[in-house]
């Protein structure tokens, strides 16, 4: 298998530069593409699998990175296939036009939440499109089940603006230090978390859960445990995906703020709490008919998923519960 390193990776080094499409299809070797195009030199099947590739506000150079991935593969002949995607929304009207265009080359489209569909049939993306979950889903059939033990699981996060599929105007990056910390939305956030976990330690013995390197998150996870008994709780950092699917499928319930932890620990039926800061996250709940145990993280109440805790802890079923 030949690899190279990703566009992404290769535009984030004209960090200074405004890109354009155009002026990049034009000179890929002023962009250290050909190494890239070179991989088409047969007849290819183009396979993305997802993500987020196509979320705007995470990233405009990863956004434009994979316009630039489907537009390069269908010049060169390829069959394309886009598969587990949340598409939207695009970062401007330049880059939604784009995407229109990009989709319409696909073979086989694929996404993983309805707000997608949603969002393309409004952009006009005339395609057939598929609907399936987050491809991690299937992950259980690669690592084993372990043995249940009698611990709650969280996978805590650091506060984040709710991120909808509709293109919203964000505050400037420079004031998302300070958002996060006194907005009124995180205010209730860190507020209603601590409770949480200080009142479920008087039960049960927690375990955070951390497949997450951010600093901010390690941070927050940190203050948490600094409320707690040190007989009543467990830190687990994860470096890879069989540790992730040990600790995970190993517990009784998990309550995570990440996406991918809810989805690994459904696939080996462990009920599951979502709370949310990304409409991906509550797309999944619903796909799986759990609507009632996710909650937008600006607006929790400790008591009410105490409760649900309560009612759901211990009754661990077998894994096709959620299929």
């Amino acid at each position: 298998i030949k690899a190279v390193p990703s566009l992404h990776r290769l535009l984030m080094q004209n960090n200074n530069k405004k890109l354009k499409i155009d002026e990049i299809l034009n000179k890929p070797h002023d962009y250290g593409l050909l190494n890239y195009i070179e991989l088409f030199e047969e007849k290819s099947v183009f396979i993305m699998s997802g993500g987020g590739f196509f979320v705007g506000p995470m990233s405009e150079k990863s956004f434009l990175a994979r316009l630039l991935e489907v537009e390069i593969a269908k010049r060169m002949g390829a069959k394309i296939i886009i598969i587990g995607q949340s598409i939207g929304p695009a970062y401007s009207k330049e880059a939604e036009n784009w995407l229109k265009r990009v989709l319409h080359y696909c073979d086989y489209l694929c996404v993983r939440d309805k707000s997608t569909i949603d969002f393309l049939k409004k952009i006009k993306v005339n395609n057939q499109i598929h609907y399936a979950p987050d491809l991690a889903i299937i992950i259980s059939d690669v690592f084993e089940k372990k043995t249940r033990q009698n611990v709650v699981n969280i996978m805590p996060a650091n506060y984040s603006i709710y991120t909808s599929v509709d293109l919203e105007k964000k505050p400037p990056r420079i004031f998302e230090t300070l958002i996060r910390k006194f907005s009124i939305g995180s205010i209730i956030y860190r507020k209603e978390m601590r409770k949480l976990v200080k009142k479920l330690s008087l039960k049960y013995h927690l375990r955070f859960v951390m497949s997450t390197r951010w600093s901010w998150d390690q941070e927050y996870m940190k203050s948490l445990c600094k409320i707690l008994d040190k007989n009543r709780y467990d830190v687990i950092n994860c470096n890879t995906s069989e540790e992730l699917c040990n600790s995970l499928s190993s517990g009784e319930l998990l309550i995570s703020v990440k996406m991918h932890p809810i989805i690994i620990s459904c696939s080996y039926g462990v009920p599951t709490i979502g709370i949310t800061y990304n409409f991906k996250l509550d797309n999944f709940m619903s796909m799986i008919g759990q609507s009632a145990k996710c909650f937008k993280n600006n607006k929790i109440n400790a008591n009410e998923i105490y409760d649900v805790v309560v009612d759901n802890f211990g009754k661990s079923t077998k894994k096709d519960k959620y299929s």
